[in-house]
């Protein structure tokens, strides 16, 4: 059975604040059913790549494909049209919930 195209395709991408690079010529490949974690430590540019996907933050250079369509400069990300969902990290997603309970 052939291998389905890739859903999300990201190559080479870059992204720098400044003279400060993030962004190195990233490369990812995720393909329909697949789930993959970013880890790293602060300042690795996992949080960057994940806002460039959403649309919050546009790079500065290399290719983004989502479900065959260039990204390239699109002012409509996959986030927008719901075909993305990104969930951040709460430690406390219920005001009370940031201290444990006592007995």
């Amino acid at each position: 059975m052939p291998e389905q195209p890739a859903l999300l395709l990201a190559k080479s991408v870059v992204k720098s604040f400044g003279a400060t690079s993030v962004l190195k010529g990233f490369d990812l490949s995720v393909h329909p059913g697949e789930v993959h974690a970013f880890l790293g430590g602060n300042g690795a540019g996992k949080s960057t790549f994940i806002k460039i996907i959403s649309g919050q933050h546009q790079r500065d250079g290399g290719t983004l494909e989502f479900a065959g369509r260039d990204l390239g400069g699109s002012a409509i990300s996959p986030a927008d049209t719901g075909e993305i969902a990104v969930v951040n990290q709460e430690l406390a997603l219920l005001p009370q919930a940031h201290a444990a309970p006592t007995r």
